[in-house]
């Protein structure tokens, strides 16, 4: 934790929340097993550590090239290869990537992945950036019905724009509503069109001693079926 905090501050590491494997408290983690076990692909953005995709393995899914990580620090996934001491074994895939540099070469993993998952990650922007986000994970999956992005975001029961948790910064906050609308923006943009199930949860003490200054603070469980 010590050294992924002097790379970013992020209160989540600051508060261990990696160590919560939130991809498997999400209502659709039973489907996903299913599907990987069934040799689809899945993306994890901003894997953090890749714990997800370790408690995936853990669970059942094949340990095979079918995993793929993405995040922008280098030293997430290096860590995530001590904590887990797996480097030898892990067959995943990670890529080191900023999603909002346009630059950065997504060919290997555009148009093929069946599932994104995207957690603790739209939250962290402005809604223009969530915008870029979000059709950066559409040009990742399948380009077919049932591809699927899942993800939790925290929400708010006041949708409005916040300070962000780094200085200067901005982050739009949501409710299942507004998060709605920034899809249907990103289906427009994409010329996609998607099925959307939303899921809010009362966060309680988990939200305790966060940076986040939203009011009335809960988890965002989000589910888009490609149609």
């Amino acid at each position: 934790r010590t050294r992924a905090l002097q790379a970013k501050p992020y209160p989540c590491i600051e508060q261990l929340r990696f160590l919560d494997l939130n991809l498997a408290k999400h209502p659709r983690y039973s489907e996903v097993l299913s599907r990987l076990q069934a040799g689809e692909k899945l993306l994890d953005a901003g894997c953090c550590f890749g714990q997800d995709l370790r408690k995936l393995i853990f669970d059942g899914a094949p340990n095979t090239s079918n995993l793929y990580g993405i995040d922008n620090e280098k030293i997430f996934l290096d860590l995530g290869y001590e904590l887990f001491r797996d480097q030898s074994k892990y067959q995943g895939s990670f890529v080191v990537m900023d999603l909002l540099a346009p630059a950065h070469d997504t060919t290997a993993i555009n148009r093929d992945m069946n599932i994104v998952s995207a957690f603790s990650l739209l939250h962290l922007f402005s809604f223009a950036e969530q915008k870029m986000l979000a059709c950066r994970l559409v040009e990742f999956r399948k380009p077919k019905p049932g591809s699927m992005i899942i993800g939790r975001q925290v929400s708010t029961s006041e949708p409005n724009v916040y300070s962000g948790l780094q200085k200067g910064t901005q982050l739009y906050g949501h409710d299942a509503g507004t998060f709605r609308q920034l899809w249907e923006e990103v289906g427009a943009a994409t010329e996609t069109k998607w099925r959307f199930e939303a899921e809010i949860k009362p966060a309680g003490d988990n939200m305790q001693g966060n940076s986040f200054t939203m009011p009335s603070m809960g988890w965002l469980y989000l589910t888009l079926i490609r149609e």
